[in-house]
């Protein structure tokens, strides 16, 4: 019986790469007969951790809210070519986001970790942006997590370690870039605050460094280099979009000025990551990813304007580098049932709330389990009985274990209980309200990291026939490539 099993692992590895190496020669074959038009303004759209499920999400989110029964559209899904890509790095089925960024970004697979390098780290691997800069284009790179993260970090940097923050931040500065924006540094001195600032080493190197709303909306085409970041920033990194105020600047904003610093006659390369939908996701967050994929989807409009100005110059790509949590448009305690609406009563993010319940817990009157409750009932409306987010005897139990194990006596908590609360990471209680939520929202998560589900592509432009088949992230890199004009 072993036997059997081995041979069928070994036949389905077997087909898996059957599969795979069909698709990418029919990729090759695409490109090697392309004849069409160049394409002089491109968007790469890279929603982090962005499976189907997420975007249906937020379209069946989006539906409810106006009581239909469906999806409303988003801007992404509306672009004309649909298509889906594998994940996988060089060492591992499921990926990361710097392997699967460099694939993105160079054409080339690498192991976990690894910033557009071979697995060796012996050769630095160029990306799209790179070519696309020596080719005359203005270059954009935007993110709403911190700009040396990991993804952005393919595009301009060459680093063996995804979380040598100083090292990457220190090859934006020298990057020579166009605009930068949305997210800061993180470690700006490096992880002893012992280094030079990498704030005035872009400066130094011709970068007009912005952090007000203000001066963010006077920025344009004449200010030559520009690095623009949100005045609030926690590690370099945005609010989510649920958390943001009118202090912030949002992802479709910094997409909206890019364009306009960015516009000239020898045409632009941008990309744009909403990389909170990833941290969303890793906090098995459902009402936040909802938010944040709005926030990326209403960037991607202002790049749809864009195309319809330019429709035979512009090309528009959108793409996650993996999906996070093993989000389903599901839950086995609403069986067929989904109450999307339910999640608008949530008001902010895990972690903001979080901060709001250690905040009250070092304070001096302290928190007690009824003034959680109450919070809870704030911020989520749960325990509310007029909206459905009804709490039962068995979810009290879930929230009273969780508050016991971090702002109680986990002494009182049983083994099993806290087996049972394994999953929930530092903050329990907040966790667990954010469970409750999405499980009486008619969604669910299987994990709290990556999946090796394919994730989508959605396309519309210049040669967007060339992405009108199953892909490997590879080939991302290698359409663009084709597409670029060589000048």
């Amino acid at each position: 019986m072993r036997t059997i099993h081995k041979y069928l692992i070994l036949f389905a590895l077997l087909a898996f790469g059957t599969a795979t190496f069909a698709q990418s020669g029919h990729a090759e074959k695409s490109r090697e007969n392309y004849q069409g038009k160049k394409a002089k303004y491109i968007f790469l759209f890279i929603g982090d951790g962005m499976g189907m499920a997420h975007v249906n999400a937020t379209e069946g989110f989006l539906a409810d809210k106006k009581n239909d029964i469906g999806m409303n559209r988003l801007n992404m899904t509306g672009l004309e070519v649909h298509s889906s890509m594998t994940t996988y790095s060089e060492d591992r089925f499921i990926t990361g986001s710097a392997a699967s960024g460099t694939a993105i970004a160079t054409g080339n697979k690498t192991s976990t970790g690894t910033i557009s390098m071979d697995s060796k780290h012996k050769t630095k691997f160029k990306s799209i942006a790179e070519k696309a800069k020596e080719n005359g284009y203005k270059v954009g790179i935007l993110s709403s997590v911190p700009i040396n993260h990991a993804t952005p970090a393919v595009f301009y940097a060459h680093e063996p370690v995804r979380h040598s923050y100083y090292s990457i931040g220190k090859q934006l500065t020298t990057s020579n870039f166009d605009f930068f924006g949305g997210g800061g540094f993180k470690y700006p001195e490096g992880r002893e605050n012992n280094q030079e600032n990498l704030i005035e080493l872009a400066k130094e190197n011709g970068y007009k460094y912005v952090s007000s709303k203000r001066d963010f909306r006077k920025l344009d085409s004449d200010d030559g280099k520009i690095m623009a970041v949100n005045p609030r920033i926690d590690g370099g990194a945005m609010p989510y979009a649920i958390d943001m105020n009118r202090q912030d600047i949002s992802l479709a904003e910094f997409t909206k000025k890019g364009i306009e610093v960015l516009d000239n006659e020898n045409g632009f390369f941008m990309m744009v990551e909403g990389g909170k939908i990833d941290w969303a996701a890793h906090a098995n967050d459902a009402a936040s990813v909802v938010h944040d994929v709005i926030d990326f989807d209403n960037a991607i409009k202002h790049a749809i304007d864009f195309y319809n100005d330019h429709p035979d110059e512009t090309l528009i790509i959108v793409t996650a580098d993996h999906e996070t949590g093993g989000m389903s448009v599901g839950s086995r305690s609403t069986k067929y049932s989904s109450y999307f609406s339910r999640l608008k009563y949530q008001k902010l993010s895990l972690p903001a709330f979080a901060e709001i319940l250690d905040k009250k817990a070092k304070s001096e009157s302290g928190l007690s389990f009824e003034t959680a409750l109450e919070l809870t009932r704030e911020n989520f409306s749960l325990g509310k009985e007029d909206n459905g987010l009804i709490l039962t005897t068995k979810d009290f139990k879930l929230l009273e274990t969780a508050f016991e194990m971090e702002f109680g006596d986990s002494d009182k908590v049983s083994h099993m209980d806290k087996m049972a609360m394994s999953y929930v990471g530092d903050h329990p209680y907040a966790a667990t309200v954010v469970a409750l939520v999405n499980e009486k929202s008619g969604l669910s998560f299987t994990s709290n990291s990556h999946t090796a589900m394919a994730v989508p592509v959605m396309v519309q432009g210049v040669g967007a026939e060339l992405f009108n088949t199953f892909l490997d992230n590879t080939d991302i890199a290698k359409n663009v490539e084709v597409l670029l004009i060589q000048r």
